[in-house]
């Protein structure tokens, strides 16, 4: 049943561009309740998060002041560009009621949970892999996951069609078109800072301006006990390591598209990936070349909302708090992970941006 009234949040923010005046996303709440919900705490962070990208990309793009460069057209009157995100419930059923209600909306956010996305005995889990698959996956709907929407995704695809709700996520085919899997993190527990090296596809889709030391790896925050294990054919890692290689993925269309976007990677690998500019000549050719096969789904293991002002003193704090008191982790693991977090802030903010503009942007949510 869906709740009344919806919650709807929104605010307005200097920059559209190309008469691209907002975006309206839809964000399937997964926690009703904290340390991570309820889902409009949820959706307040996320919001904030996207605005503070926003300002990011306008920074990256030069269509803000930065460095006192003058943009294109700085001198022509600035637009608006309005941000909502509309909340449904995924606990509840809640999901929009038509294809119509779906296509009212620019995109998808699904975000962390304390659930585990391999529990497929539980209703409401099982019936959120069915809508990932009919209404992300086939209808090549933009999204956005984290955490658990990140695992949930790619177990969705691991689900056999029509197997019973009580099967536990027993039943599963074989066949090469439907691999992905979540499970328990082979690595136990982890709360706080990681540092993950970018794949060949990542450091073309993440990575940052030409010359940073740091090019090759990511660091971002982290609350979580699960992860992505294995990935069908048309996803690809962006980073991980050998222990947990899908910490960030990408979803396209078909095999096939995966396989000319890896074609592109080798190709621009083997030219340096050279360019100029006041962001990387990698990142503009994938955001900005049409002939470039692009993702439908984009998501991260990582919590990139928690850099927000609201989600590092609220959800990361309680998060962490909350799995120490869970016997996840013990005393020593959550102040170090506080603390390391605050030593390190300013490159995780950076890093999650920059990964979150990089989303966006291939998902056509931010302009170029």
């Amino acid at each position: 049943m869906a709740p009344e009234p919806r919650i709807v949040v929104s605010r307005t923010v200097p920059g559209g561009a190309r008469g691209n005046d907002g975006l309206r996303l839809l964000m399937l709440g997964c926690e009703e309740a904290p340390p991570y919900g309820p889902p409009a705490a949820t959706a307040a962070m996320f919001l904030e998060l996207l605005c503070a990208a926003h300002e990011r990309h306008r920074l990256l793009t030069g269509s803000g002041a930065d460095d006192g460069e003058e943009a294109e057209g700085a001198h022509q009157p600035e637009s608006a560009f309005a941000i909502s995100i509309t909340v449904y419930h995924a606990r509840a059923d809640d999901y929009p009621q038509s294809s119509a209600e779906w296509d009212a909306f620019d995109g998808i956010i699904i975000p962390g949970s304390l659930s585990a996305a391999y529990d497929t005995h539980v209703a409401w889990i099982r019936r959120l892999h069915d809508v990932i698959q009919t209404e992300i996956c086939e209808k090549r709907r933009k999204a956005l996951g984290v955490c658990f929407g990140h695992q949930c995704l790619a177990h969705s695809f691991g689900m056999a069609p029509g197997a019973s709700a009580s099967s536990g996520g027993a039943g599963r085919t074989s066949g090469a078109e439907r691999r992905g899997s979540a499970s328990k993190c082979s690595l136990g527990p982890m709360a706080g800072r990681r540092r993950l090296p970018l794949t060949d596809e990542g450091r073309l889709f993440l990575g940052r301006r030409n010359g940073a030391e740091d090019e090759e790896c990511v660091e971002m925050l982290f609350t979580r006990g699960d992860m992505v294990q294995s990935l069908p054919p048309g996803a690809v890692s962006l980073c991980g390591t050998a222990a947990l290689p899908c910490e960030a993925c990408a979803y396209f269309a078909s095999a096939e598209e995966v396989e000319k976007f890896r074609g592109i990677v080798k190709r621009q690998k083997e030219n340096g990936g050279s360019g100029e500019g006041p962001h990387s000549r990698r990142r503009t050719m994938m955001v900005d070349d049409r002939s470039v096969p692009r993702p439908y789904a984009v998501t991260f293991q990582s919590h990139p909302e928690y850099v927000t002002r609201t989600g590092y003193r609220g959800q990361f704090a309680r998060c962490v708090a909350a799995m120490e008191e869970s016997g996840a982790v013990d005393d020593a693991a959550r102040r170090g992970a506080l603390a390391d977090a605050d030593a390190n802030y300013d490159a995780l903010e950076r890093d999650s941006l920059d990964a979150v503009v990089a989303a966006a942007r291939i998902l056509g949510w931010f302009q170029p």
